[in-house]
């Protein structure tokens, strides 16, 4: 067997283990409260793996590469391209959204659709900021910036950039580790075209053309307007001992 057939198959095994554990809650978010993380990865889980969500990023388009309809309080916030496909900036925000729309106590008007606008410029990397997600949420009071990979929980929304100059916007859903059990990386879920679209991938920050650049790691954990986010400021010291961390396991069996 060649070694690229090798390592596509392991990717390939790999995406599905990753996949198969966070759809059955192997993988699964604390209850914060003030979050929107349970609702986040209650989201992922939601989206089918099967290829029906095409991975189609258009250099130089601004497109907004959502897999439906997102409307708030009567505006039209993003809608689906008609060359079909999704993108990283475009599915991820479209789970912040559809978050908090359910995250919302009854009655609660949530934020204005004019500030959702500006989220989602900021989102897509179209405002000079390279934080994304991060910048979007934060400068609008509506997120808690993590800045170190040891402190994301599943479901905190992450941008980072690769030594390679590529960027990309995903969904943290859990923690690789290393023998020791020190942290190696993070998984994570978004549309990209190493999955030909919706799917879960792992990376790790280093020196290597493909690794997260030093420093260049913005995470954010999206907040409900109105609560007391003191919570969420500090992660806890030590992460729960279960389930989730059997993800972790399935990763280290394929290195």
């Amino acid at each position: 067997m060649s070694t690229l057939r090798s390592t596509s198959l392991r990717a390939t095994s790999l995406g599905l283990l990753i996949g198969l554990a966070l759809a059955s809650g192997l993988v699964a978010a604390p209850a914060w409260a003030g979050s929107l993380n349970p609702a986040v990865l209650s989201l992922v889980r939601s989206y089918p793996l099967d290829g029906r969500y095409s991975y189609a990023w258009r250099a130089g388009q601004q497109t907004d590469g959502v897999s439906q309809v997102l409307d708030w309080q009567g505006t039209r916030l993003a809608q689906p391209d008609q060359g079909g496909g999704v993108h990283c900036s475009g599915i991820t925000f479209e789970v912040y959204v559809r978050a908090l729309q359910q995250s919302l106590p009854p009655g609660a008007q949530g934020p204005s659709a004019a500030l959702l606008q500006q989220v989602k410029e900021a989102w897509y990397v179209r405002t000079g900021d390279d934080r994304g997600p991060m910048q979007a949420l934060v400068d609008a009071g509506l997120g808690t910036p993590i800045l170190r990979v040891e402190d994301l929980q599943p479901g905190d929304f992450v941008q980072f950039w690769r030594n390679s100059g590529k960027g990309h916007s995903a969904i943290f859903t859990g923690h690789t580790r290393n023998r020791d059990g020190s942290i190696r990386g993070m998984i994570f879920w978004s549309a990209q075209g190493s999955s030909s679209g919706l799917g879960s991938r792992y990376v790790s920050v280093g020196p290597g053309e493909h690794q997260i650049r030093p420093g260049a790691l913005y995470g954010v954990r999206a907040t409900i307007p109105g609560e007391d986010s003191a919570s969420l400021e500090r992660p806890p010291e030590k992460e729960a001992q279960g389930p989730g961390n059997r993800a972790d396991t399935l990763v280290r069996r394929l290195r």
